[in-house]
């Protein structure tokens, strides 16, 4: 599947893979003998490219206090539902609870696979990851923000896929879902580097100094980590 988009601010054909679907965007104006001439050139390339399908059943997803649990399971007479749940049964230790995303019997592996069911659970995904993120991350990062002696105007839990957080001008921070599948050290460098705008709105050097502080002189180290890391969900 291939999606593409004109894109205003740009200059050149730029193509990249989401899950299972192939993103194009493209300036406006380009002639359409150009952009054939480009998908044709590279079509090898892209096709090596492309991940392996993200979902399949009986995967367990570590989201930190939960687990997402992907099963078999379904309600009758409705094959195409993904019902979720939450469940206590079979815990690993040191959770709280599993959300099973239940995928009917009779859907077949090769439909799993499929990029329309993909997107769907991974959308899924992500709506359950905003609800724990609010239930456990947003809690701790109030925490951490008492501790440091910050008071943000307020916290909510955004969905944005270039973004872990963002600090406003009013000093509201918003946290995305994406947070509870990074391990706990990692988390709290996103609220502490977003704490850190609240003092200084760019990326200067004076914001540097004020977030290495809160990190007790990491921040290097575990913003390498967080671009090194790789998200379950795309």
């Amino acid at each position: 599947m291939i999606n593409v988009r004109v894109v205003a601010s740009a200059r050149s054909i730029r193509a990249y893979w989401e899950g299972s679907v192939m993103h194009v965007t493209v300036p406006p104006c380009l002639p359409v003998d150009t952009y054939d001439d480009f998908i044709e050139k590279n079509v090898p390339r892209f096709l090596e490219m492309k991940p392996s399908p993200r979902f399949h059943i009986g995967q367990v997803i570590d989201g930190g206090e939960v687990d997402f649990k992907i099963v078999k399971g379904g309600i009758p007479g409705r094959d195409k539902a993904i019902l979720v749940n939450v469940s206590q049964e079979n815990l690993r230790p040191g959770k709280i609870y599993n959300i099973c995303l239940n995928v009917p019997g009779r859907m077949a592996a090769e439909e799993m696979d499929a990029p329309e069911v993909q997107i769907h659970i991974n959308k899924l995904l992500l709506k359950m990851a905003e609800k724990s993120v609010a239930t456990f991350v947003i809690p701790h990062a109030q925490e951490l923000a008492l501790k440091i002696g910050r008071k943000p105007t307020g916290w909510c839990v955004k969905n944005k896929k270039r973004s872990l957080g963002t600090c406003d001008h009013d000093g509201f921070i918003s946290l995305s879902p994406r947070l509870i599948f990074l391990p706990r050290r990692l988390r709290d460098f996103v609220i502490l580097h977003e704490l850190a705008h609240l003092s200084e709105m760019n990326h200067s050097r004076a914001f540097h100094e004020l977030c290495n502080q809160y990190c007790g002189g990491r921040e290097r180290e575990l913003l390498a980590e967080i671009k090194s890391f790789s998200f379950p969900v795309f």
